[in-house]
């Protein structure tokens, strides 16, 4: 068995006791995350056992601030090498894209520091493909361990009830 499969294995393994509610060897029931993101804004429920009822915590409610919000840079201007004319140069990056990924960046170090000291056993991940791939790079080996699950859809419009529904679908 190859080490990927392995890994693969041990995570739906770890899905399928979410589901159940408890842990395989104690029956204790694990604390739960569901964090759902995407460029612009997030949220880090607490997934309670059974009910699989959402719970926002606290500290848990991230916006990317208006700052950044519908920023557009102007284009550069370039000399061409051959005379004294000039051009419209593009911007190597999106401003806009750049704003979502630092906000994804925040997001993701905030969800360190709230792990870290916390009892949390799993946490499960809905984000959009790029937004997914920005928190991979972003979050610490020992969050990264305890995820779960990843679903990369956006559900940040969904309300709690239907990503209940959503998050049984997808588990089982």
């Amino acid at each position: 068995m190859s080490p990927r499969s392995k890994h693969r294995q041990t995570k739906t393994a770890r899905a399928a006791e979410i589901v159940e509610g408890r842990k395989s060897k104690d029956h204790d029931f694990p604390v739960t995350w569901l964090l759902v993101a995407d460029g612009a804004q997030a949220q880090i429920y607490k997934v309670e056992p059974i009910t699989f009822r959402l719970v926002p915590l606290p500290n848990g409610r991230f916006k990317q601030s208006g700052k950044h919000k519908g920023t557009k840079a102007g284009a550069g201007r370039s000399f061409n090498s051959a005379n004294a004319a000039r051009h419209a140069m593009e911007p190597h990056t999106d401003p806009h894209q750049g704003a979502e990924d630092r906000f994804l960046h925040d997001v993701a170090k905030a969800l360190n520091e709230m792990a870290r000291g916390k009892a949390v056993e799993d946490i499960m991940i809905a984000a959009p493909p790029k937004a997914m791939a920005v928190l991979r790079k972003v979050m610490n080996k020992a969050v990264q361990k305890k995820i779960a699950y990843e679903v990369t859809r956006e559900w940040t419009k969904v309300p709690p009830p239907d990503m209940t529904r959503r998050l049984i679908r997808a588990l089982v």
